[in-house]
């Protein structure tokens, strides 16, 4: 049972090797349900606040809307393949302009 003003539920995932990471607990200060998410390369984090008692439940958290279900989070996790290929790109870019510094020389 979650003693407290809101009940926390925070998540981490990893999308290559599949590990997720889940803590739930509770928190004496009020703080305004909703959730923040964070995609970062393969990394994304969530972090879900509410003021029911047990709502850091998943199946609730979804329900009342306070959290994406795993179908809109699979299509928001393509970033992370944009974010590789730009990165890709660049460095492709950087190495073939020095090509003519090293062949100079």
């Amino acid at each position: 049972m979650c003693e407290g003003n809101v009940c926390i539920k925070m998540e981490a995932s990893n999308r290559i090797n599949g590990r997720r990471t889940v803590r739930k607990g509770c928190g004496k200060k009020y703080e305004q349900n909703g959730c923040q998410q964070t995609f970062f390369g393969t990394k994304w984090t969530s972090r879900c606040v509410c003021d029911q008692m047990m709502c850091n439940n998943d199946e609730i958290l979804t329900v009342t809307n306070l959290e994406i279900t795993s179908d809109r989070r699979s299509a928001i996790t393509i970033l992370p393949n944009v974010q590789i290929f730009i990165i890709s790109l660049i460095f492709i870019l950087i190495i073939t302009s020095h090509i003519p510094l090293f062949i100079s020389t």
